[in-house]
């Protein structure tokens, strides 16, 4: 079953564990980045006991679709719902690229982890490319939440990020998914302690 609260859990354990030392996270941000669904959570360290869940993309708490909208150069368009409403009900080029539940592509039970993602109208780009323009979105709707109530704006080096995976995926799917958070500027190093990957339920 889905559990959205299970990034956000994960988040809130990591706050505990920060201390005040210099160049420890003070924030953590857990996303839900699921094959349907996706959303994200944060929580302060001064305030452990509060998460805030958002939608990427819109206000209220929640998820939205898992849908990424490229132009034919691969330049980011829309994602989620937005994505879809862009793709599907404007006036699309149709040299738009829409990926859906391409993170299927690293699931190892159905064969060998896949090297590329394909859009609904056949063309093909690199998976670690299409997770990573997805990351890049997240990440920057976060942050700009994150630093609506903040005097001084957070940096990278004050945030821990918890990404779920599923419990079935390799360590080569895992290290795929490193890959593209730091390619999207999540971590600065794909060993980063700043990145936990956790285990969606089964």
């Amino acid at each position: 079953p889905d559990d959205r609260s299970l990034p956000l859990k994960q988040a809130n354990k990591q706050t505990q564990n920060m201390t005040t030392a210099a160049g420890e996270p003070i924030c953590a941000v857990g996303i839900d980045f699921g094959t349907a669904k996706t959303g994200y959570a944060f929580a302060f360290k001064h305030n452990k006991s509060e998460i805030h869940i958002k939608m990427p993309g819109g206000q209220e708490a929640g998820k939205t679709n898992t849908a990424l909208l490229l132009n034919q150069h691969g330049n980011f368009v829309a994602f989620g719902s937005q994505a879809l409403d862009a793709y599907f009900e404007d006036n699309n080029d149709e040299t738009d690229l829409l990926f859906e539940r391409f993170k299927m592509g690293l699931d190892c039970s159905e064969g060998n982890v896949k090297t590329d993602a394909t859009a609904l109208n056949g063309e093909s780009l690199p998976l670690v490319t299409v997770i990573t323009k997805t990351l890049e979105y997240v990440k920057a709707e976060a942050l700009q939440e994150i630093n609506r109530s903040q005097l001084i704006p957070l940096k990278l080096d004050d945030i821990q990020w918890v990404v779920t995976v599923p419990a079935i995926w390799s360590d080569i799917a895992k290290g795929i998914m490193r890959r593209a958070a730091c390619k999207a500027g999540l971590i600065r190093e794909e060993s980063s302690s700043r990145l936990e990957l956790v285990l969606e339920p089964e």
